[in-house]
C-alpha cells in the first residue's frame, strides 16, 4: 500500500509544473515571408495545452504579437505527456492574411466565411455547368428576387378587381386570373 501512495504523489508533483515548448526543424520562409518550425510542448501530468497559451508562448520566445502567430496540427503521443504540432510566425498581419488560408483566418477571427444553404450551392454549381470559362464566376448571383412592392401592387389590384362587378375573378394555385366580361346592350 505504501508503494502506491508514493507513485500518487509522485504523479502530483509533475502535475504542478508548468509546460515547456521547444520548437525544431525552424525555417526562414522568405517567399512567404515567415518563420516555420515544428513546436514540441512537454506536459507531463496535465491535459494538452490550449493553442492560445502556445501562440503567447511562442509570442514571448521570438519577440512577437500572438496575432501574427498560427499553429495547426497538434497531436498528443499516446500516453500524453508530449504534443507536437506546426507553427508559422508572419513578419505582418498583412501577409498572414494575404498567405493564410481562410478557414485558419476565421479560426482566429480575422476573416468571416458566410455560409450559404446547401441546396443554393447545389443550384450555383449546377448553374456553372452550362457556362465555360471566366463567366462561371459571374453565375453566382441566380434569379432576381420578386419585388415587394410589386406585390403589394399586385395585392391591391387582385382586391379591386374581386369588388368590381363587371369582373370576373378566378384564383389560381401560383397566378391570378381576371377577365372582365363584355356588357350587354
Amino acid at each position: 500500500m505504501g508503494q502506491y501512495g508514493s507513485i500518487q504523489s509522485h504523479t502530483e508533483q509533475h502535475s504542478e509544473g508548468a509546460a515547456t515548448i521547444r520548437t525544431r526543424k525552424f525555417m526562414t520562409n522568405r517567399l512567404l515571408c515567415r518563420k516555420q518550425m515544428i513546436v514540441d510542448v512537454l506536459h507531463p501530468g496535465k491535459a494538452t495545452i490550449p493553442k492560445t497559451e502556445v501562440r503567447e508562448k511562442l509570442a514571448k520566445m521570438y519577440k512577437t504579437t500572438p496575432d501574427v502567430i498560427f499553429c495547426f496540427g497538434f497531436r498528443t503521443k499516446f500516453g500524453g505527456g508530449k504534443t507536437s504540432g506546426f507553427g508559422l510566425i508572419y513578419d505582418s498581419l498583412d501577409f498572414a492574411k494575404k498567405f493564410e488560408p481562410k478557414y485558419r483566418l476565421q479560426r482566429h477571427g480575422l476573416v468571416e466565411i458566410k455560409k450559404t444553404g446547401r441546396k443554393q450551392r447545389k443550384e450555383r454549381k449546377n448553374r456553372q455547368k452550362k457556362v465555360r470559362g471566366t463567366k462561371k464566376a459571374k453565375v453566382g448571383a441566380g434569379k432576381k428576387k420578386s419585388n415587394p412592392n410589386c406585390d403589394v401592387f399586385v395585392d391591391n389590384l387582385s382586391n379591386k378587381i374581386k369588388n368590381h362587378p363587371k369582373c370576373v375573378y378566378i384564383e389560381a394555385k401560383t397566378s391570378l386570373i381576371f377577365a372582365r366580361i363584355p356588357s350587354e346592350h
